[in-house]
């Protein structure tokens, strides 16, 4: 998912699952972006979050000032820009987590909260991406239909306690 410049070609924020966790812990590309901070639960991130945020991109922005390449920084700061605004727009969960990268940035929401806090490595911080993943419990959909009764992963694969029976 590269970044662009507008914000009307941005796709939606995707899903936190363990495919994009997987996805962010497998780039490496100095400087990648980390911005993870813990937020209200809200339809619409609250204004102290939005103020919050917007601290926690300046820092990275002041950090990255003093040793990225021009090129790549006037790059990654417009990432962050335009993702930090469209984090801002949207409804939060119990933290966010923004990836920026000359290559790739996302925004994510996360269901437990984090320590607030700027990471910026050749790789990205996804330690609380992990956490999160193993404390959110795995979830049965259970279809139901005039001929059979089917429990099934969250996820869709099947599940060795799937329940596939006659009705």
């Amino acid at each position: 998912m590269t970044t662009t410049a507008s914000t009307s070609s941005r796709p939606a924020v995707p899903s936190f699952t363990p495919g994009l966790a997987t996805s962010l812990q497998a780039l490496e590309a100095y400087p990648a972006v980390s911005l993870l901070m813990s937020t209200t639960p809200a339809p619409k991130m609250l204004a102290a979050d939005v103020a919050r945020l917007a601290g926690l991109a300046r820092e990275a922005e002041r950090r990255l000032e003093s040793d990225t390449v021009p090129d790549t920084l006037s790059l990654v700061l417009a990432s962050l820009a335009d993702l930090v605004a469209q984090a801002g727009r949207g409804p939060t969960t119990a933290a966010v987590g923004v990836f920026v990268s000359a290559a790739f940035s996302t925004v994510v929401r996360l269901p437990v909260p984090v320590s607030d806090r700027v990471v910026i490595d050749p790789t990205f911080a996804t330690r609380d991406l992990v956490l999160a993943l193993h404390r959110t419990p795995r979830h049965v959909v259970l279809a139901l239909s005039p001929h059979e009764a089917a429990g099934r992963p969250h996820q869709g694969r099947p599940h060795p306690s799937a329940l596939t029976a006659p009705v």
